[in-house]
C-alpha cells in the first residue's frame, strides 16, 4: 500500500474517532441535563408542570443524538468494509491511532450509568 493511502486512512480514522467521541460526549451531556431537570425543579419548589416542556425537549434531543450516533456507527461499519475491500488490513492500520481496546458489556455500561446517576442524586 502506498504511503498516501496510509496517510489518508489515518486521517480518516482520526476524524471518525473524533466524531464518535464527540457524539458520545453530547449524549452524555444531554442526558446529564435531562436527569438534572427534575432535581432542579424540586430544589426550587417548582411544580412538575412547570418543567415538563423542558423535560420533553431534552428527551427529544437525546433521541436525536442517539439517532445521529447510530449513523456514525453505520459509517464506521461501512468504512471497515471499504478498508477490507482496498486491502488495508486492520493489522497494518490499527497502530496509527488510539483505538479503544476495551469493549464494555451491556451489564458494565448499565452499572456505570447507575453509579453515575447515584452520585448525581447523592450530591443534591
Amino acid at each position: 500500500m502506498s504511503n498516501d493511502l496510509h496517510e489518508v486512512a489515518h486521517t480518516l480514522a482520526s476524524r471518525l474517532y473524533a466524531a464518535e467521541e464527540a457524539i458520545d460526549s453530547a449524549v452524555q451531556a444531554a442526558a446529564d441535563l435531562a436527569s438534572f431537570l427534575p432535581i432542579a425543579g424540586r430544589s426550587v419548589g417548582a411544580s412538575a408542570f412547570l418543567g415538563q416542556d423542558a423535560m420533553e425537549e431534552a428527551s427529544a434531543g437525546i433521541a436525536t443524538l442517539c439517532k445521529a450516533r447510530r449513523h456514525l456507527v453505520a459509517t464506521h461499519a461501512a468504512l471497515t468494509k471499504a478498508q477490507i475491500r482496498i486491502g488495508l488490513r486492520e493489522e497494518s492500520f490499527g497502530g496509527f491511532i488510539d483505538k479503544p481496546r476495551h469493549r464494555a458489556s451491556a451489564r458494565q455500561v448499565g452499572e456505570a450509568i447507575r453509579a453515575t446517576s447515584y452520585k448525581s442524586t447523592e450530591n443534591t
